[in-house]
């Protein structure tokens, strides 16, 4: 959790993505590798 969060700090511009990324992780996972 603080690792997730220290990212969050990190990275403020896709600050969005990780939000509802950490909720949905199998879902975000895919969607990620999609994007990729």
């Amino acid at each position: 959790m603080p690792k997730l969060f220290h990212t969050y700090i990190t990275l403020p511009e896709p600050a969005y993505f990780y939000t509802w990324r950490v909720p949905t992780s199998c879902l975000g996972m895919t969607m990620f590798y999609l994007f990729l």
